[in-house]
């Protein structure tokens, strides 16, 4: 199980990190009339808002880190299960941290 959410939390990484650099470069492309170019990279968005391109680079940059934030606590709460003692104190204060990273 640690290692599925050690899996969940390489990949909200990448996407991260892919992500945040693909979407400012729309967001680029999208205020510069529907073209963008870099060396090696040519970016087109016509009929594509630049509000699209703000919206989503705000959400991935508040859910990508709270994936990753509760997926640490997660790791934590299982290396508890794995040490045979789950119901140590510790993670009554993880489990309240995943609720407010959900809620929020």
């Amino acid at each position: 199980m640690t290692v599925l959410v050690t899996v969940a939390m390489w990949i909200a990484g990448a996407f991260g990190v892919i992500g945040i650099p693909v979407l400012s470069l729309g967001l680029i492309a999208s205020l510069s009339n529907g073209e963008a170019s870099l060396p090696g990279i040519e970016a087109l968005a016509d009929g594509v808002s630049p509000g699209s391109f703000v919206i989503a680079l705000g959400l991935l940059c508040v859910i990508v880190p709270g994936v990753i934030f509760i997926c640490i606590q997660m790791r934590r709460i299982l290396l508890t299960l794995v040490e045979g003692d789950p119901f140590v104190p510790e993670n009554a204060g993880r489990l309240s941290r995943i609720g407010v990273a959900i809620a929020a």
